[in-house]
């Protein structure tokens, strides 16, 4: 009787504390987790700190620079207007280029262009002149793009009618044109069926053009057939090109220059230009090699000295440009010729 009364106090006692392990065990892994949330809070606290003290350097370095690039491009813009205007003595015009050498491009200091000229199989650097302030303004990476509303109609690269027919559901290609690339693999190009095929660049910056080079696909001997053989380059005078100044025609590619195959080739834009700091230009491309349909582009580079507009320049632009609609106006629309006329009268 006494063990039975014994096993029926144990088993009350052990439903009775059954309700107080599993508090415990709740207990447990509550402030098991508390704590853990707790690390990991204090972890991304500590992050995100770091990552906004990060990002504010950042933002103060940036800052700087721009400062440093606007004050550098406003006394190149001093500099080459005095130069211009030829107002400033030999002597002393020698002593400010050496200083503005030394003072000014040593904190930015701009290397690209002549990393890309000295990689290149082309003319040698003294043949063109080159100066430090030149750059590639026809860079993917800095920004510059394909303006494809402005240029012809492209297709594929590649021959063949499922390769024309799927094309337009493919990704653009234009952009392995504007990236500087040690090899330039093949079918990676932007193609045109047109005659006389017209390809448009949106620059980096406002550039004042010294001179453009096109480099083709690798070739030994003999240059493929659809690359281009001869070509103008013109600049855009607004934004739809509407208005070009021709910078330099006749650009050719050729199979032999100075006895020696040159993969890269440049073409000097000339001293008479006329053509003020752009940010956008045009390639004419005339012919190709083999008189062939498709005309093929694989690297097109335009280098220049960035520049913003001068005040007499851009009014300059602005009257040429209200000059030559008034002039279109007068010959195909006497009314609104007439109207616009009487608004400065």
């Amino acid at each position: 009787m006494n063990r039975l009364n014994i096993e029926e106090e144990e088993e009350e006692n052990n439903t009775k504390s059954a309700p107080g392990m599993w508090y415990q065990w709740l207990e447990y892994r509550l402030r098991y987790y508390m704590v853990l949330e707790g690390i990991i809070i204090i972890i991304l606290f500590v992050s995100l700190s770091n990552y906004h003290d990060l990002a504010s350097r950042n933002m103060e370095l940036n800052a700087k620079l721009e400062i440093q690039i606007d004050n550098l491009d406003k006394r190149l813009d001093e500099i080459y207007e005095l130069l211009k205007t030829n107002s400033v003595p030999k002597p002393e015009r020698n002593e400010i280029l050496k200083n503005i050498r030394e003072e000014s491009i040593r904190p930015v200091e701009v290397k690209t262009s002549e990393k890309l000229i000295e990689k290149s199989n082309s003319f040698p650097i003294t043949s063109l002149n080159y100066s430090r302030f030149e750059m590639n303004a026809a860079n993917i990476l800095m920004g510059a793009s394909v303006d494809l509303g402005l240029s012809s109609s492209s297709v594929s690269s590649e021959d063949g009618f499922f390769n024309n027919f799927f094309y337009p559901f493919t990704r653009d290609q234009s952009g392995y044109i504007l990236l500087d690339r040690e090899e330039l693999p093949p079918n990676k190009s932007w193609c045109s069926e047109e005659k006389q095929p017209v390809l448009t660049i949106n620059l980096v910056k406002n550039t004042e053009i010294m001179y453009v080079s096109y480099q083709h696909s690798k070739w030994n001997g003999l240059i493929p057939d659809g690359a281009p053989k001869k070509y103008n380059v013109l600049a855009c005078l607004d934004s739809k090109c509407k208005y070009l100044e021709p910078l330099e025609t006749n650009c050719k590619y050729e199979k032999s220059v100075n006895g020696q195959d040159i993969q890269e080739q440049f073409c000097r834009i000339s001293s008479d230009s006329v053509a003020p700091p752009v940010r956008k230009v045009q390639f004419h491309f005339l012919e190709n090699h083999g008189n062939v349909k498709k005309t093929c582009i694989y690297s097109v580079r335009v280098f220049g000295i960035r520049r913003n507009l001068f005040r007499t320049e851009l009014k300059k632009l602005q009257d040429k440009k209200k000059c030559e609609e008034l002039a279109w106006n007068h010959k195909h629309s006497s009314f609104v010729y007439s109207w616009v006329s009487s608004l400065f009268t």
